[in-house]
C-alpha cells in the first residue's frame, strides 16, 4: 500500500512541474504575441 501511495504522489508531483511548465510557456507565448500585436499595430497606423 505504501508503494501505491509513493507513485501517486511522484506521479502528482512531475504532472505539477509539467502543468507548471506549460504555463510559463503559455504566459511566455501570450507576451510575445502582444508585443508582435502591438508593433504591427503600431506600424500599420
Amino acid at each position: 500500500m505504501p508503494l501505491v501511495i509513493t507513485v501517486t504522489v511522484i506521479v502528482l508531483t512531475f504532472l505539477g512541474i509539467y502543468l507548471v511548465k506549460i504555463c510559463i510557456l503559455l504566459k511566455y507565448w501570450c507576451t510575445h504575441l502582444w508585443i508582435f500585436t502591438v508593433t504591427v499595430d503600431s506600424v500599420l497606423n
